[in-house]
């Protein structure tokens, strides 16, 4: 699949493998819009270490 040029840039400048996904501009945005998303939901949880994980899992 050819990306039209109108969507191209430099994957190098977004990830350091050169990832071809973040060759199309359109695939950026996405994700962008999806990392503003989650960074403005109320319900946020931020775990830290193994023991944390594991109560939160347990809680699903």
């Amino acid at each position: 699949m050819t990306i039209p040029e109108q969507y191209r840039c430099n994957p190098y400048e977004i990830s350091p493998s050169g990832d071809p996904f973040f060759a199309d501009k359109r695939n950026v945005e996405y994700v962008r819009k999806c990392a503003e998303s989650a960074a403005n939901e109320k319900d946020v949880i931020t775990i830290h270490g193994h023991d944390e994980l594991d109560k939160f899992l347990e809680t699903l």
